[in-house]
């Protein structure tokens, strides 16, 4: 096919040698494909932790309601309240407990994209020279002028790098 035809191509082009790799589409697509199985994964690992997270937080708070609520669990048994009784108060606690932290953590949610949606915060128009601060020259070279630019340091920076006669 079309892949074949431009290997040969090239290779005659390349002086007979093959030193270069030809990727078709589909071979791309598939790369894509299972870089976006293993985002998922990661994402519902992500979310599984969450869940274990908050479940260990109610659970820890419900603790704490029994313990600190013994005399009034006490009180409830006395006054003629059966053990199932007192189990489904506290499971509709816990509940009540879980909804308003999820209506409070979906509000949170849509009230940030709302404002982000309103706001451009991501977006900035740069202007003047951009700097490559990603290797260790661009770095350099964006600090060396920014410093010149300073009003306090400038020139004597300026004049150090004179002296050096590079």
């Amino acid at each position: 096919g079309v892949e074949a035809a431009v290997k040969r191509l090239l290779t005659d082009r390349h002086g007979g040698n093959e030193d270069f790799t030809i990727i078709t589409q589909t071979a791309m697509l598939d790369v894509f494909g299972n870089v976006m199985n293993v985002v998922t994964l990661a994402v519902a690992g992500l979310g599984a932790i969450s869940l274990l997270v908050g479940a260990i937080g109610v659970l820890t708070m419900m603790w704490i309601a029994v313990n600190e609520r013994r005399s009034e669990i006490g009180l409830m048994r006395a006054i003629g309240a059966t053990p199932g009784q007192v189990e489904r108060l506290f499971l509709v606690e816990a509940v009540a407990l879980t909804l308003a932290g999820g209506a409070i953590g979906i509000a949170l949610g849509l009230g940030i994209a709302g404002l982000l949606r309103r706001q451009k915060v991501f977006a900035y128009t740069y202007e003047g020279k951009r700097y490559d601060c990603g290797s260790k020259e661009g770095f350099l070279e964006a600090n060396v002028e920014l410093a010149l630019a300073h009003p306090q340091v400038g020139a004597s920076i300026r004049e150090y790098l004179k002296s050096l006669k590079l």
